[in-house]
This record gives C-alpha cells, sequence and structure tokens, in this order.
C-alpha cells in the first residue's frame, strides 16, 4: 500500500499562542479573553508518500492551493516513478488517498485508469485510516527542533517560504524508517 496526501505547513513566530479560558457568552469576546495578533504567517503546501517503512518524496508545492489539474500533474511527476519503483520491487501495491473531490474526480479516475494505478478504497471523512496524517506531525515536530528560527529567515515571508521549501525535505529524510513501519503495521 502507497499511503499519499497533501498537507499544509505554516510557519509563525514562536511565543504567539495563549491559552484563554472564558464561560459561555459575552465573557467569550471580552478584551482580557481576545488577544488579536498580527504577525507573518507563512504557508507551504507539500504532497508526500510512504510505503512499508519507505518514505517517497516530500514535494513542496508552488501554488497556494491544490486543484485536480496540479493534483494531476503532481502524481505525474512524482507518484509514477515511486509506483514502478514499488512495483519492480514489491509488486503491485495499491494507492491510497483520501476521497476528497480531487482525488475522486473522473478526471483523476481516468488519470488511474491510464496509468493502471490500483486504488485502494477510502470511506468518506474519515482521514485517520490513512496513515500519512500522523506523519505530518512528525514532520512538523522536526521541523521545530531543526529550525526553530526560521520564521525569522532575513528577507520577509517570501525568503521564509524559499527556505521552507528547502529545509522541509531535509526533516522529511530525518523521519525514521521504524516510524513509517509502526504506522504502515498500524493498519488492519
Amino acid at each position: 500500500m502507497i499511503y499519499s496526501e497533501e498537507c499544509s505547513v505554516e510557519q509563525q513566530p514562536a511565543g504567539q499562542q495563549r491559552w484563554v479560558f472564558s464561560t459561555p457568552g459575552e465573557e467569550r469576546w471580552h478584551v482580557d479573553c481576545v488577544n488579536p495578533v498580527k504577525h507573518c504567517q507563512v504557508k507551504l503546501m507539500v504532497w508526500g508518500c510512504f510505503w512499508g517503512k519507505q518514505c517517497g518524496p516530500l514535494v513542496p508545492l508552488k501554488t497556494g492551493s491544490v486543484n485536480m489539474r496540479v493534483y494531476q500533474d503532481l502524481l505525474h511527476c512524482w507518484l509514477l516513478p515511486v509506483l514502478e519503483d514499488v512495483q519492480t520491487a514489491l509488486g503491485n501495491p495499491l494507492f491510497q488517498a483520501d476521497n476528497a473531490k480531487i482525488h475522486t474526480a473522473k478526471l483523476m479516475l481516468s488519470f488511474f485508469e491510464r496509468y493502471t494505478v490500483p486504488l485502494e478504497s477510502h470511506p468518506a471523512y474519515f482521514p485517520d485510516l490513512n496513515p500519512i496524517e500522523h506523519v505530518w506531525t512528525l514532520l512538523k515536530r522536526q521541523l521545530r527542533v531543526d529550525y526553530p528560527d526560521l520564521i525569522n529567515y532575513p528577507g520577509g515571508p517570501d525568503k521564509v517560504k524559499v527556505k521552507l521549501a528547502e529545509v522541509l525535505p531535509l526533516c522529511w529524510e530525518k523521519i525514521p524508517p521504524k516510524q513509517f513501519e509502526a504506522l504502515w503495521r498500524s493498519m488492519p
């Protein structure tokens, strides 16, 4: 099984998160319970996949969002070579993505059929059935450990985004194979 998904990685200045507990009703919006924060936030979409204890590529996406055309180009460039490698080494794997509209659109289904990508069915609204969702937490944790001050990288948000695209694949490669294997083995 090849597990795949997209994820948004966000960078914001450290120390910006504060918890405030309030009673329901008007206190919810009381000046002491609201902390308006103006800061630079940088978001970057990535796509990744893994199978067994082997991680595939982590691909930073230049677009702010993923539509069917972007997704199709992404899979053509990155998934098809992975699929070929896995087929050569292990046989015919199934490919799992969730039931997001961009994954199940006619354009995508014809793409999967054209390239004979065997699909695993995935119930709607069950993201926890795709273990890659847990890998995103590991990736973001590794990013915080290796690059805690990335948001302060000189040059402003655009430079931070470029640097984020550069370092995320490095953080991805640091996730131990045993983590991927544990997630894979956790699936019934």
